[in-house]
């Protein structure tokens, strides 16, 4: 459970995302500075057993696309908004699991129906609000696992969602382009914004560039053959390297998984995420860039998950 105020008997014995051993809630808000928002780890749901609700045992997915999510999730949150929250720089609160500063959001103008990615839009106005009312604030992600989601199981349903993830990316950036490397701004324009454009954003277009400049190059004969399967078989390695620390580690800490068996299994998608999943989440990416570019009417289209009253896969 959640406790959003934090009890003063509390303050010695509680650390910011740890369960208190009186109470059992876990208290998010303590800090030095006001936390507008905090996060946690949202895992996949797929193929676990479910009993009323209650996620009583949870097992890797058992389909492709939602087994190729949950590593995915591991990865981002484990590593990627651990590291983020230390330094005060959490890009986004998930809109799946997050508790946001009401008093703050309305101000900042709150929820915009009309965003394709309200939950980013939503914590850049929050952030903005407050650097541009020279107020400290903070941003926390807790370690922890306290929700679970289905995740698309069918290509069709897993392309319309990353299309519009790559959407609102874009649009989030041209309507919040004047924090970009605004040092006004602090964090937010120079590290969160700056790695947001740079890495995010720019990186469907530059691997698109690179892929084909790459063909371009071997049309061309400008290409020494062993040094380029020597640089693609260290980039390879390194991202299952990255991937496999990632899933190693959650099980180590959070014992996520009863068997190393179902960790292993897990583990060998990190092998096939470079040639089947990455090139998907870049295509889908540019498609939703070229949809905002072009203006092309947003529809939501079916989204129709097998939901948990029934076997997922």
């Amino acid at each position: 459970m959640i406790q959003p105020i934090l009890a003063e008997e509390h303050r010695k014995i509680t650390e910011l995302g740890a369960p208190c051993p009186q109470c059992g809630y876990v208290h998010v808000v303590e800090d030095t500075k006001r936390v507008i928002a905090t996060g946690a780890t949202l895992r996949i749901a797929n193929s676990s057993d479910i009993e009323q609700g209650e996620l009583v045992r949870m097992r890797p997915p058992k389909s492709l696309f939602p087994r190729f999510q949950e590593m995915e999730y591991i990865r981002a949150y484990v590593l990627g908004k651990m590291g983020w929250s230390k330094i005060n720089c959490v890009p986004n609160v998930s809109g799946g699991l997050g508790l946001f500063d009401k008093e703050i959001a309305i101000k900042a103008g709150g929820y915009d129906a009309l965003s394709f990615g309200e939950d980013m839009d939503l914590i850049t106005r929050m952030c903005a609000y407050m650097k541009d009312n020279k107020q400290k604030y903070a941003i926390r992600y807790i370690p922890s696992t306290l929700c679970w989601t289905e995740g698309p199981s069918t290509l069709k349903i897993f392309g319309r969602q990353r299309t519009r993830w790559g959407r609102g990316l874009i649009q989030i950036m041209t309507l919040h382009h004047k924090i970009l490397f605004n040092p006004s701004y602090g964090k937010l324009g120079l590290v969160v914004f700056a790695y947001n454009f740079l890495f995010e954003f720019l990186a469907p277009i530059v691997e698109l560039l690179g892929v084909l400049y790459y063909i371009y190059i071997i049309i061309t004969g400008q290409i020494n053959v062993v040094d380029a399967i020597l640089l693609l078989l260290f980039l390879y390695l390194y991202s299952i390297m990255i991937t496999l620390i990632a899933i190693f580690w959650d099980q180590l800490v959070n014992k996520s998984y009863k068997t190393w068996i179902e960790v292993a299994g897990l583990s060998l998608m990190a092998f096939l995420e470079p040639i089947i999943y990455h090139p998907l989440i870049v295509f889908f990416a540019l498609k939703g860039y070229f949809f905002f570019i072009t203006g092309r009417k947003h529809t939501w289209g079916n989204m129709q998950r097998r939901g948990f009253g029934q076997p997922t896969p």
